[in-house]
């Protein structure tokens, strides 16, 4: 089980959820939480990938405020301070790097939908570029990114009835990424609609999706944010 933690010095500092590995010591990895704000699923999320070894970070981008109603949702994504939330979402990087329970260099991102769209955000030359190593992103994406100066991976998990995020569309921005030469796998995963990976969401949760998007996770977290080699 994590720990709320404040990222920077009372008073006023952002909250985040902070989950470490039983080893005491992983790569990090930022999770960012859909438009619901930071609900138990984006916590469980962050303990799931402590309990694979990395230490998981969730910036809560709302503040406390929740919801599962989604023009409520709509309301607080709208609502949202572009720029305090960026800054908040390079502090988190910037917690990670400097946290005893963190090693290497470099961290990963991760997120679903509005969350998706910051992980990628964070590969950016104009934030943390230099300090992201990978990005996650499920049925989320970001296009206004400078990706010929970005040295990111890219993984997606796509749904594949998805009117936000058509497959078609969702090709071409695979192609568009690999064309500047970065490392950049979409998956569309069959029979899914937006919100298929989120288990507390029941008229979109897909089990054998989300189990299989999983697995894609973790397999390239662990190829590109390897533990460090002993000396």
């Amino acid at each position: 089980m994590g720990e709320f933690v404040a990222m920077g010095p009372p008073p006023g500092a952002p909250y985040a959820y902070l989950a470490t590995p039983s080893s005491g010591r992983g790569r990090g990895v930022v999770i960012f939480h859909a438009w619901w704000g930071l609900n138990p699923f984006f916590r469980e999320l962050a303990d799931r990938l402590a309990g694979e070894g990395y230490t998981a970070l969730a910036p809560d981008l709302y503040d406390g405020k929740l919801t599962g109603d989604p023009r409520e949702a709509e309301q607080l994504r709208t609502q949202l301070d572009f720029d305090r939330s960026a800054g908040r979402a390079k502090a988190a990087v910037d917690f990670l790097l400097t946290h005893p329970a963190v090693s290497g260099a470099s961290v990963g991102t991760l997120g679903c939908s509005m969350g998706g769209a910051w992980a990628m955000l964070l590969t950016d030359p104009k934030y943390r570029a230099d300090r992201v190593d990978a990005a996650v992103t499920f049925y989320g994406y970001e296009a206004g990114i400078d990706f010929p100066r970005t040295t990111a991976a890219y993984l997606g998990h796509f749904a594949e009835d998805d009117r936000l995020y058509p497959t078609e569309k969702v090709r071409e921005w695979e192609r568009d990424l690999r064309a500047t030469g970065r490392d950049a796998t979409f998956h569309i995963h069959p029979g899914t609609r937006h919100g298929f990976f989120e288990a507390d969401r029941p008229d979109t949760f897909h089990p054998g999706a989300a189990a299989s998007a999983w697995t894609h996770t973790l397999d390239f977290l662990r190829t590109r944010l390897p533990p460090p080699r002993s000396p």
